[in-house]
Parts: structure tokens; C-alpha cells; sequence
């Protein structure tokens, strides 16, 4: 994970604030307090994945890009997580890269309701809105976009219901549930179909 994270966020996308060591990603948010989502193959290797950071502790929208509220009051609570760090493996590309995105998105909105989280915020680039609502989520924007060293930022809020998440799945014809266990406690493992599903999942890097 930490290393695909340096692969996509460090290397393709040459974000010059992230920092890396020996190749792997990680930032001072990637503590205990984190879950993370991943997909694996049968073989247990991490195809895509992302990061919840709780809002009532340090998180990357408050602690680092507040101004792009615009003096909005920044979403915070126990309903409400932060979602960073959503990425699809470089190594998947076309129709199953976009099937990922699918059954992670489908993954992250299981887990929020089985959580009794109601919303999520991000600082995103501005390119990622339409993507985000195309999957059928409802997206508002916090505040106003902000360019940026390699792009154009903005704060968003996404609803988090069960019928976004419904719309989801027929969007993207996922016909049930795909969270597949919790092992452990911090991270959970995304069925991935016809594409296989690991049977466990260390915490260490990937």
C-alpha cells in the first residue's frame, strides 16, 4: 500500500509537500487512529485502497488546508470521517481499474453506514468532482477551488446514504454487498468477483 502510494502520489504525480523513505508513503496522518480500505487478489496483493482518518483528531482538511474552508465551520464529529488516499494500483488499468473504483467506492459507503457515519469530507483536486459524482454520490463543495504546486484543490462534503449507496451498485452493477472481513481491526478487505479476493491482510507495508 505505502509503496503504491509512493508510486502514484511521489513518482507519477510528483507531489513535492509528500514525503517518502525507502520508497514507501506514509505521512504523520497514517497513525492508530486510521482504517484502511483495501482490494486484494487471490494472492493477497493490494490492488487498490484507501485512508479514514476520524475528524474529532487530526486530519489533513483541519490541520493542514483549513483555508480552504473560506470560514466555513469544518466538518467534525463522530458521524463524519475524512477520506484520503484513494488510488487504484498503476499496474490496473481500463475497465478493470474502473470496476475497482466501483466495488472500492461501494466498500467505503458499507463501511460508513455499518459505522453510523452520515458524511465524509476531502481536499481533492477539482478534476476528481465529476468522477466522484458520477459514481452517484453527492458531493458539496466547502468553500472555493485553490490552485496549488501540481493542480487545483478544493474541500468537499459527501452525503453518505443508502440510497447513494443503491444508485452505487446499479451504476456500476454490483449486485451485493462486497466488504469481506476485518482483519485486522484497522483494515478491511474489498471482494473484488471474478477479480479474486485475498484471505487475509497484513498491516505492515505493501
Amino acid at each position: 500500500m505505502y509503496r503504491q502510494r509512493h508510486d502514484i502520489y511521489v513518482v507519477r504525480r510528483k507531489w513535492r509537500a509528500l514525503k517518502s523513505v525507502a520508497g514507501l508513503e506514509k505521512d504523520q496522518f497514517d497513525t492508530a487512529g486510521a482504517t484502511y480500505l483495501l482490494a486484494l487478489d487471490q494472492t493477497g496483493k493490494v490492488l487498490a485502497g484507501l485512508r479514514l482518518l476520524p475528524t474529532g483528531g487530526p486530519h489533513l482538511f483541519a490541520d493542514l488546508y483549513p483555508h480552504l474552508a473560506r470560514g466555513q465551520t469544518i466538518p467534525r464529529g463522530s458521524d463524519t470521517l475524512e477520506l484520503t488516499r484513494f488510488y487504484v494500483s498503476a499496474a490496473v488499468r481500463g475497465a478493470p481499474a474502473r470496476r475497482l473504483v466501483g466495488l472500492l467506492a461501494a466498500a467505503l459507503f458499507e463501511h460508513c453506514l455499518q459505522s453510523e457515519v452520515r458524511r465524509l469530507t476531502s481536499v481533492v483536486d477539482t478534476f476528481l468532482v465529476p468522477r466522484m459524482e458520477s459514481l452517484g454520490w453527492q458531493v458539496r463543495m466547502l468553500g472555493a477551488p485553490e490552485r496549488y504546486d501540481e493542480g487545483v484543490a478544493v474541500a468537499v462534503e459527501i452525503a453518505v446514504t443508502r440510497a447513494a449507496l443503491e444508485e452505487m451498485r446499479r451504476r456500476r452493477g454490483i449486485e451485493r454487498g462486497v466488504l469481506q472481513k476485518r482483519v485486522p481491526r484497522r483494515f478491511e478487505v474489498v471482494g473484488l468477483g471474478s477479480l479474486g479476493i485475498g484471505s487475509a491482510l497484513a498491516s505492515g507495508p505493501t
